[in-house]
């Protein structure tokens, strides 16, 4: 029972390492959507970023949480809520709404900032 509590902990070590390495790619991704979801023009793109960006922030959010990077969740939770607002609204945010959204990604990335390496 013993080794397999340690090859269970080995592999969760091992997802957090991937998840932590890949913050940055992912952080940058979201960024594009929320520029985009924000832009003036091409109303079904910008609605299809609002979509990504909400299921972007959706697993920021649970894979956080999963491996205790609190100060993540809590952004990601509200970024993610904000798009899921909109989108079943059918509708893209007003500048006052896109600039309420972009505060609420400047504190997730400044949690980033803030999460330890592995």
């Amino acid at each position: 029972m013993g080794e397999d509590n340690r090859n269970v902990e080995e592999k969760l070590a091992a997802l957090k390492r991937n998840f932590h390495a890949k913050l940055a790619v992912n952080l940058e991704g979201m960024a594009a959507s929320l520029a985009l979801a924000g832009a003036p023009g091409d109303e079904p793109a910008r609605k299809s970023a609002l979509r990504e960006l909400e299921m972007q922030a959706h697993k920021m959010c649970g894979t956080a949480g999963t491996f205790g990077m609190d100060d993540l969740t809590d952004p990601a939770r509200a970024l993610e809520e904000a798009c899921r607002q909109l989108n079943e609204a059918g509708r893209l945010p007003a500048p006052e709404e896109h600039a309420s959204m972009a505060r609420v990604f400047a504190q997730l990335r400044e949690a980033y900032a803030k999460v330890p390496p592995p």
